[in-house]
């Protein structure tokens, strides 16, 4: 399973600004950084590929999406000869705005196969392409769109691959994928908040009656990598209790009790600088170090370009 990362960012792209380049620059010449992160963690929104052998699948449409479709049509995709499968987490705009610029997805004779938990996705996404917001419509998409919802408790069957979601409390909803394939399991959870139970008189989650912290623990039971929502720093946390994202000493905690080999910080927030983000992943290996439950967890800091075997 190789798994490849085109956009680590939440809430909008975030293209880091001159002063931050030269003093980013700067640190690094004089040894300061930490020379073995990559020199930029990237500015695009979340978008994630997924191969399994002959199999392709994309984990959400945010503006990385666009940097994946141009890579693509240098293959099959170029040709009208393309399948992939699209799964969307939600459709904040963070996780679908690169979709109108998804280049395979006009390319006749490719199709994409577009999943989620939510009932109307075609509608979601034709919407942000309608004339007062995009002068291109998604029915200019010559290629095959087929959309389906996959509900928790069912699987689908990709290729090698067999594809689970379990809702996370964000507001309006958002899934996490398990992808599992020959013994191998990758967990997405983006865009999740896991301090509240969702209660069964909860009318505007119905998918979060009576989970709580343990369901999601078993969910990710075992998972070689887990992407994992880690937005937010310790204070930020507090002060945006219910805004649905989650830390990355949250992460290692739920890491560590799954079990999981691989935790990667994902969905880093906008407004923090490279820096501020390297600092969030050292703290938290520095968190795994001192456990007194000695886990052997490896922490990544996700970025544009990070290219995983698992």
């Amino acid at each position: 399973m190789r798994v490849r990362f085109w956009g680590v960012r939440g809430s909008l792209p975030a293209p880091m600004r001159p002063a931050e380049l030269a003093a980013s620059l700067a640190r690094r010449g004089d040894g300061e950084g930490n020379r073995g992160d990559p020199m930029f963690i990237g500015g695009n929104t979340a978008c994630v590929s997924v191969e399994i052998g002959e199999t392709f699948m994309i984990l959400d449409a945010g503006s990385g999406l666009r940097s994946l479709g141009q890579e693509m049509m240098r293959g099959p995709w170029g040709v009208g000869r393309g399948r992939a499968s699209l799964f969307l987490s939600h459709t904040h705009w963070d996780h679908i705005q690169g979709f109108p610029f998804f280049a395979p997805a006009f390319g006749k004779g490719n199709v994409l196969h577009v999943y989620g938990g939510h009932p109307d996705l075609r509608q979601r996404l034709a919407q942000q392409q309608r004339p007062e917001f995009f002068p291109v419509p998604l029915e200019a998409m010559a290629g095959t769109l087929r959309f389906h919802r996959l509900l928790p408790g069912q699987a689908a069957e990709i290729g090698r691959a067999r594809v689970r979601l379990l809702a996370l409390p964000h507001p309006g909803i958002s899934y996490a994928y398990r992808i599992e394939t020959a013994g191998t399991a990758l967990v997405y959870a983006t865009d999740g908040e896991y301090t509240h139970r969702f209660e069964d008189d909860d009318a505007e989650a119905p998918h979060l009656y009576g989970l709580d912290v343990e369901d999601y623990v078993t969910f990710f039971r075992g998972a070689d990598v887990l992407v994992f929502d880690a937005m937010f720093a310790l204070h930020d946390s507090i002060a945006k209790a219910d805004w649905g994202h989650s830390t990355a000493l949250v992460g290692v905690d739920l890491a560590v009790r799954a079990g999981v080999r691989n935790l990667v910080l994902f969905h880093h927030d906008h407004l923090a600088s490279d820096d501020d983000i390297w600092g969030v992943g050292t703290e938290a290996r520095r968190a795994v170090a001192v456990d007194p439950r000695k886990p052997s967890l490896q922490v990544q800091v996700a970025y544009e370009g990070l290219d995983m075997m698992i």
